[in-house]
């Protein structure tokens, strides 16, 4: 789903996919336990928790003043405000007057 562009890697449904997936393969470890496989599950299911953990953190950390809001409410609406953070910060902002050409 990735690769097909259908989800995105920094969101929450994406770690907890993951979670989801890698508790799962876990839980069918039970009959024939493998320790390696289990370690590696746990890891996920840990790289997972630390990828909700920083997608809350940028989320909340997102602040934009009134004009930022107004143009991200009118034109990217479904944008994570993290994302639309680092949208806004790579800019390059410039007031103008209507009519003027930009080069």
């Amino acid at each position: 789903m990735l690769q097909l562009g259908l989800l995105d890697g920094q969101s929450y449904r994406y770690a907890i996919l993951n979670i989801i997936a890698a508790a799962l393969v876990l839980g069918s470890l039970g009959p024939a336990f493998n320790l390696s496989a289990a370690i590696i599950q746990a890891s996920w299911i840990l790289i997972s928790l630390v990828g909700i953990c920083r997608v809350f953190i940028l989320t909340r950390r997102a602040r934009f003043n009134n004009e930022e809001q107004q143009l991200l409410e009118k034109k990217l609406p479904n944008l994570a405000p993290h994302l639309a953070r680092k949208l806004l910060n790579r800019g390059i902002w410039v007031n103008g007057d209507v009519g003027i050409e930009l080069s």
